[in-house]
């Protein structure tokens, strides 16, 4: 059931691919240096900014399931707005009913577990990994054929032609009236063979060879789940990256609703007497700001869609949304260091992918050592010949062969020295993939810790925000403010508002990193 809803949204996600989020060309308008504060929290915020790149990318603990029940990691998804998708949609957290290539609606909700499930049905670098995957398993059946006996079949037509001089009625000496005479001579000769050959001792050379392959097929094995969890990873930052664009894009399209009942009312004021024509030219220099503020939000919006689509693994993006959905916190986070990095040493598939290669070197090293052992093979032939003139005959041999390369002019001893080599090299990036996992487990979790008093602080600024612009409407109303309070009040919560999306951001993203240091997938 889990296969072909991917495949029915991996189908309608590319279907809606030629779809384009519409972006509403900029007016030419003089811009006052309020905008500024506006402008630059945009950036920030924006998915290509230098804030944006130094996020690394992580992973939640859990995200909403593609049949509509909670992970077993404990994500929680909030509920479609009016008007969303219903429930089986394809896209939607519940089980699909639509026919497969039915193509995504402008307003259909993109769940995390969706976009993981496109990028793992969809994205070249697994397909790649999973190549590397055969390539180790057929190295490995090549070291196993030399446990199997070798049997070889040939089969021989020769056709022979000789030519001589001889007298016709006697012998060569002795001379007649008729002169010599040209003769030829045709035969043909027949031969048919079968030989086998099995290795009888090696003195653990084929063992050694073996368990290497074995050991690589493993690590490539690991490796192909590693690149799996760095892209999943990549989705997961791509994806809350973007919700956080789509949500920065509802508060300034608020906002410039907001300045738009302003700018009525002060028209309205105007009109009658009670205020300046000057406050009025104002609040049209604030509709005009605050809408340009909504369209950058906008391209941001569109441009982070773009990495996650890229992310995913699709060649384009459609017109979509995303479902509200934030990690949930780790019961790991309150573990001690060292119990937290003993976890995630036995969980990651990187640092299994480096034991298996050190198994590997090792194996190699002791092989290239035998390789200069006899090796002892018991050999059997059957033959058969014969000529067009003669009966067939036929030879059957069954033996031992023993053979020695004594010396290969020190390729075996430098063979050993490679293997040595590549084994000092796994070593050491074993060592330096542990002191980077202790680093990314506690530099993540401190910023969890941070980024949680942050959203805390940023909460409390949000609701102080619109409380003074609630105050600061209600007096200008009253005809005891002005509308520079106004507009300042409304540029607030815009800012605190960013913020807020900022440091859920933040915190999204420390999570994610944490979860994807200790080597977890789901």
């Amino acid at each position: 059931m889990r296969d072909d809803r991917r495949d029915a949204l991996v189908r309608a996600t590319l279907a809606g691919a030629a779809r384009r989020l519409p972006v509403r060309p900029l007016p030419a308008l003089s811009v006052a240096p309020l905008v500024a504060p506006l402008v630059t929290l945009l950036l920030v915020l924006s998915p290509g900014s230098a804030a944006a790149s130094a996020l690394d990318p992580g992973a939640p603990f859990g995200e909403e399931s593609a049949t509509g029940e909670l992970a077993q990691s404990g994500e929680r998804a909030d509920t479609p707005e009016p008007g969303g998708p219903e429930p089986g949609a394809v896209g939607s957290s519940s089980g699909g009913a639509d026919a497969p290539g039915t193509p995504r609606p402008p307003d259909e909700l993109l769940t995390l577990a969706d976009a993981l499930a496109v990028a793992q049905a969809l994205h070249p670098t697994l397909a790649a990994r999973q190549a590397e995957i055969t390539v180790a398993q057929a190295r490995l059946v090549q070291r196993l054929a030399a446990r199997r006996p070798v049997v070889t079949a040939s089969a021989t037509y020769e056709l022979s032609v000789a030519s001589g001089v001889s007298r016709v009625g006697g012998s060569l000496d002795v001379p007649t009236d008729e002169g010599p005479r040209m003769e030829v001579v045709t035969q043909r000769f027949y031969s048919l063979g079968v030989s086998a050959s099995q290795r009888i001792l090696d003195f653990g050379l084929t063992r050694a060879r073996v368990r290497a392959a074995e050991a690589e097929a493993l690590a490539a094995e690991r490796r192909a789940l590693s690149a799996e969890l760095d892209v999943l990873l990549g989705v997961r930052v791509a994806w809350h990256e973007a919700l956080a664009a789509q949500q920065l894009v509802a508060v300034t399209r608020e906002a410039e609703a907001r300045a738009r009942e302003n700018e009525a009312q002060v028209r309205r004021f105007v009109e009658t007497g009670l205020r300046a024509p000057v406050e009025q030219a104002q609040a049209e220099a604030d509709v005009a700001m605050a809408e340009v503020a909504a369209l950058n939000a906008e391209v941001a919006q569109y441009e982070a869609l773009l990495l996650l689509m890229e992310a995913m693994g699709l060649p384009d993006v459609g017109a979509l949304r995303l479902a509200d959905s934030r990690p949930e916190a780790l019961l790991e986070e309150e573990l001690p260091d060292e119990a937290l990095l003993a976890l995630a040493v036995e969980q990651r598939p990187d640092l299994q992918a480096v034991r298996a290669s050190l198994l590997a070197s090792e194996l190699t090293v002791e092989a290239a050592e035998r390789a200069g052992l006899p090796v002892l093979n018991a050999t059997a032939n059957l033959s058969a010949t014969g000529r067009d003139d003669q009966r067939i005959g036929w030879s059957a041999a069954v033996g031992l062969r023993l053979s020695w390369d004594a010396y290969r002019g020190g390729s075996i001893r430098a063979q050993a020295d490679e293997a040595a080599a590549l084994l000092a090299v796994q070593e050491a990036e074993e060592r330096r993939l542990v002191q980077q996992l202790r680093t990314d487990l506690l530099a993540a979790r401190g910023r969890i810790r941070a980024t949680a008093g942050a959203l805390s602080a940023a909460d409390r600024g949000v609701a102080a925000a619109r409380e003074r612009l609630r105050l600061a409407e209600g007096r200008y109303t009253n005809g005891v403010g002005s509308l520079i309070e106004v507009s300042d009040a409304r540029l607030g919560v815009v800012q605190a508002e960013g913020q807020r999306i900022q440091s859920e951001l933040d915190l999204a993203v420390a999570r994610v990193r944490l979860f994807a240091a200790l080597g977890r997938a789901w």
